[in-house]
């Protein structure tokens, strides 16, 4: 699956819910939800960063 997420990248917009870093780190931008609000957004290096690979 994610190989063919990676082949359609750039030809349109993907929504993809995961909580494996490895599937996260392949995104452009990452929204972290909790209770319904959101509470991070931004790249996988800046929300790592941020918060660290093992919170997310």
């Amino acid at each position: 699956m994610i190989d063919a997420l990676q082949k359609m990248r750039g030809e349109r917009t993907i929504i993809m819910v995961s909580h494996r870093p490895s599937h996260i780190r392949l995104a452009d931008r990452v929204l972290q939800l909790e209770n319904g609000m959101l509470v991070h957004d931004g790249t996988p290096e800046q929300i790592y960063a941020r918060i660290g690979e093992k919170t997310l």
